[in-house]
């Protein structure tokens, strides 16, 4: 690569990197705190994605660029993903359940710049060939997701719940952010499910919201492309207000659906899902400069790897979700996997 090029490069791989970083932390500050069925929590934790999308688009003066609707759909679309990975990492874990949702979220991102599904600029070899090892990369993916499923987490701890009591009184201290998510609701009676149930749902919810995730981003990127002279920060405030109007509906469906039940809405904590948020819209912005600069395969896998590497070192050395010689190891063989197979995307695929 030439000079200019090789800036280019690198500057979009450190983008990717940061981008992938804040992904995997974004769920860190609510690990002291139940959120319940997620209603509240994920609107808390869009509010908080609004508000940084706001200020990346005061700061970028980018405000009066006017809200493309097909980026706000692009919103739409995460803010019902983010819904369907609550009981994802209810069922599986933080580890295996992200590992799952991002390995999905992957292959359809991926599959999406190698054919230039949707108009987006379609892969192309490094080196004569490079496509077939980029495609036999996504394929260790593939397998290691496979090798995911038969990793169990450690022993789940039961907890009762009262949901009259106030949630700022409850800072229970739980193992980790999974556990937090697998707190039974008041009066839940129904069967447990069985461990390979638990696996089946797990991986129905990985298709549906990693797919979902993995197009979001398409509008913004087909919209940076069409105006190469704007900065990437461009297509953030109209992506994170079609995430606001997502979570506003789905919080506003899931309460009037209560109150007809004539229950009630549990309220999780505020600040720890708005930083959630704030996390998750700025990584956002570092993944579109990322994608801009090394394209939708190569730039998006980075991003949908990147955080199941920050998850799972969560997940094994801080969590300790995966216990026993036999899963620890099934699971290092499966991100290796996964690890390898970016690796050769990244080196053999270009724009």
């Amino acid at each position: 690569r030439n000079l200019p090029s090789a800036m280019t490069h690198a500057q979009g791989l450190l983008c990717a990197a940061g981008a992938a970083l804040a992904f995997g932390l974004q769920y860190v500050p609510v690990k002291k705190y139940p959120i319940y069925d997620g209603a509240t929590f994920q609107w808390f934790m869009c509010n908080g994605i609004l508000l940084v999308g706001f200020i990346v688009g005061l700061m970028s003066g980018q405000l009066d660029q006017g809200l493309p609707l097909p980026i706000i759909f692009g919103g739409v679309l995460w803010g019902l993903s983010n819904y369907g990975v609550l009981p994802l990492v209810k069922l599986l874990g933080i580890g295996p359940g992200f590992s799952m949702y991002h390995g999905v979220n992957l292959m359809v991102g991926y599959s999406t710049g190698r054919f230039g599904l949707f108009g987006v600029r379609r892969m192309q070899p490094a080196v004569e060939g490079g496509l077939a090892v980029c495609d036999f990369g996504l394929l260790l993916v593939i397998v290691s997701l496979v090798i995911m499923l038969g990793v169990e987490q450690g022993a789940e701890e039961e907890v009762e719940c009262d949901l009259e009591q106030s949630i700022e009184d409850e800072e229970i201290d739980y193992a980790s952010p999974a556990k937090r998510l697998q707190r039974p609701l008041l009066g839940d009676s129904r069967p447990r499910m069985s461990v390979w149930g638990k696996r089946l749902v797990g991986l129905a919810l990985a298709t549906v919201a990693g797919g979902l995730c993995g197009l979001q981003s398409v509008p913004a990127t087909l919209y940076t492309e069409a105006h190469p002279t704007m900065p990437a920060a461009a297509s953030v405030f109209p992506q994170c207000l079609g995430i606001w109007v997502a979570s506003s509906c789905i919080y506003l469906a899931f309460a009037a659906a209560q109150k007809v039940r004539g229950g009630k809405v549990p309220h999780s904590v505020i600040r720890p899902p708005y930083l959630s948020g704030a996390l998750w819209a700025f990584g956002f912005a570092l993944m579109i400069g990322g994608i801009k600069d090394l394209g939708y395969s190569v730039g998006y896998t980075m991003d949908a790897v990147g955080p199941i590497a920050v998850s799972s070192v969560l997940s094994l050395a801080v969590y300790r979700e995966v216990q026993g010689r036999r899963q620890v190891l099934l699971y290092l063989v499966s991100l290796a996997f996964q690890f390898l197979g970016v690796a050769l995307i990244g080196i053999f695929g270009t724009v």
